[in-house]
């Protein structure tokens, strides 16, 4: 087990069983559950109560009296297990992020099954309505489904787009999101947006 070597203000070195105390108690029990923000929760727990132990040990502070940020850093690090959890919480996002892979190409392979479906269903139609229309039947009934011939309403066929007048056209106007971005950038104040200065994501890159 890692002894921390350090002193109180009035410079007297802990006792060592005291360190030994210090250690176990952050190191805790094995974690019976096994929820991500549970195991988290606690060990951001376990650095909250190592940081008010640790803030009044001039063993922390600088030259300057300032805390050692970096010291700090590298006791929570060396007396939790915060890195290593975190580490195992992205293999698991891995996992699910292979897993959704997984489930996309699994819904492209159904999506062209499904594809081909309705295209050989379309065909059966054409083949019940052609041959009840040569036949010159207008009706079958069966216990199942009734097939009837109907005549269609008439459609609109598009020949050529470009061709089309005007005035047959909808404008719809586009929004200049760029224009809009750039312009509360510079303080120009526009009704029904605003600008959202973010704040902190994360960034995976993996070996």
């Amino acid at each position: 087990m890692s002894t921390l070597f350090i002193f109180k203000n009035n410079k007297k070195p802990f006792d060592k069983r005291f360190v030994c105390d210090i250690v176990v108690l952050m190191k805790g029990e094995k974690m019976t559950e096994k929820n991500p923000s549970y195991m988290v929760k606690n060990e951001l727990t376990k650095i909250n109560n190592l940081k008010s132990m640790l803030e009044d040990m001039d063993a922390l502070y600088d030259e300057n009296g300032d805390i050692d940020e970096q010291l700090l850093l590298n006791t929570i690090e060396g007396e939790t297990n915060i890195h290593e959890l975190l580490l195992e919480i992205e293999n698991q996002v891995a996992e699910h992020e292979a897993m959704a892979d997984a489930i996309s190409l699994r819904i492209e392979q159904m999506q062209k099954r499904k594809s081909r479906a309705l295209k050989t269903a379309d065909t059966l139609r054409v083949i019940i309505l052609s041959a009840m229309d040569k036949a010159g039947i207008k009706t079958i009934k069966g216990d199942l489904a009734t097939l009837t011939v109907k005549a269609k309403k008439p459609s609109l066929i598009i020949d050529d787009e470009s061709a089309i007048p005007s005035d047959y056209f909808k404008m719809k106007p586009t929004l200049e999101k760029t224009k809009i971005m750039q312009d509360l950038k510079e303080g120009k104040e526009i009704k029904g947006v605003q600008l959202d200065f973010g704040g902190i994501s994360l960034q995976i890159r993996r070996a």
